[in-house]
């Protein structure tokens, strides 16, 4: 079987059990062993991408070079910021230094 035969074939695979969710994702055969490259959102993505992979017909080995998409944290903050309720009461703390030392216990 050709390399460009089993490509299709992985494609074909991890299109049916992702539902076609990678979009990002890039299958290369040599010899029967097929490369992952590419960007998923998720463990899950990753992992269902290499066992479709390795049950493509004609693959060897599968060499699974994916990354997961790093969530935008600048994004996330500023919506939490929004969330932030401030408070503009301001606490009153007794003055200690106030007291003398007949006032302190023995």
């Amino acid at each position: 079987m050709r390399d460009s035969e089993i490509e299709l074939w992985v494609i074909n695979e991890i299109r049916l059990v992702t539902a076609s969710r990678l979009k990002e994702l890039c299958v290369f055969s040599v010899n029967g062993v097929v490369n992952l490259k590419g960007t998923v959102k998720s463990c899950a993505d990753k992992l269902a991408a290499h066992e479709a992979a390795a049950r493509a017909k004609g693959v060897v080995g599968v060499v699974n070079q994916l990354n997961l998409r790093r969530r935008n944290l600048a994004g996330r903050r500023a919506r939490l910021k929004r969330l932030v309720i401030t408070n503009p009461a301001t606490l009153h703390f007794p003055d200690h230094r106030a007291a003398n030392s007949s006032q302190l216990p023995n």
